[in-house]
């Protein structure tokens, strides 16, 4: 038998015989069990960098009915706090696949922490790649266990929070974001002055030079912002003076 036909019937065995996990998101943890399989043959580089799963912000579709965002549930749940990117150069040069080489690179995600995931839904447009036209999606916003009062994480483990009762245990607000762009300061700016013969434009006066001054304005972000915050219970009472959305 041939030599490669050999070492690729064997690895072919190899990836057969293991079992690879795919996820995303702040709980994802993918496990490339199939890289220790190649790791004596092939010359692993590795970095990592720290993850930021902790955040009451979430960023929904501009094209969102805010008044359809409505709470689904809060759980105890394990995160990842950092990610770790494997590369195989070996078989990145080597196995010159069309689609690319599964073993070539991979993602391992690490030192979890407890956490708690609420978790809210709104009603969109349906996505065109979605083939069943779901118009109902959903975000998730993760907390530290001491982030919530003890009553609120009582609560969550008794699942005593459903539908609108959320109100009394979680701030949710939602605006439309902005964000920052450069745009040309007319009056501070001086342009060249040019003519156009035949389809083409010259400048007039050669030894002329644009100065093009730029300013920072605020445009409106083509997406929601979202914000949640957990109430403790003596402040309930915000919940139920102040209306959620529209803020």
């Amino acid at each position: 038998m041939n030599r490669t036909f050999h070492s690729l019937a064997i690895f072919a065995a190899a990836i057969t015989s293991t079992s690879l996990v795919f996820a995303s998101g702040p709980e994802a943890n993918l496990v490339p069990a199939a890289l220790a399989v190649a790791a004596a043959n092939s010359s692993q580089e590795t970095a990592t960098r720290d993850l930021q799963p902790f955040t009451n912000v979430a960023h929904i579709p501009v094209g969102a009915e805010l008044s359809s965002i409505k709470f689904e549930s809060a759980k105890a749940v394990k995160v990842a706090t950092k990610r770790k990117s494997i590369t195989n150069s070996g078989y990145c040069e080597s196995l010159r696949e069309p689609g690319g080489s599964i073993l070539c690179s991979a993602t391992q995600d690490g030192s979890v922490m407890p956490a708690y995931r609420v978790t809210y839904s709104y009603q969109d447009l349906p996505m065109a790649s979605d083939e069943t036209g779901s118009t109902r999606f959903t975000f998730s916003v993760y907390f530290h266990p001491e982030e919530l009062s003890p009553a609120l994480r009582e609560a969550i483990a008794a699942q005593k929070i459903k539908g609108s009762d959320a109100e009394a245990f979680f701030d949710m607000r939602a605006q439309r974001g902005t964000v920052q762009v450069p745009l040309v300061d007319e009056p501070n700016s001086t342009f060249c002055e040019s003519t156009n013969f035949e389809g083409t434009w010259k400048q007039t006066d050669e030894t002329c030079r644009d100065k093009v001054v730029y300013r920072k304005a605020s445009v409106p972000a083509g997406y929601i912002v979202v914000k949640v915050k957990p109430l403790n219970p003596l402040d309930q009472h915000v919940a139920s003076v102040n209306s959620p959305l529209g803020r």
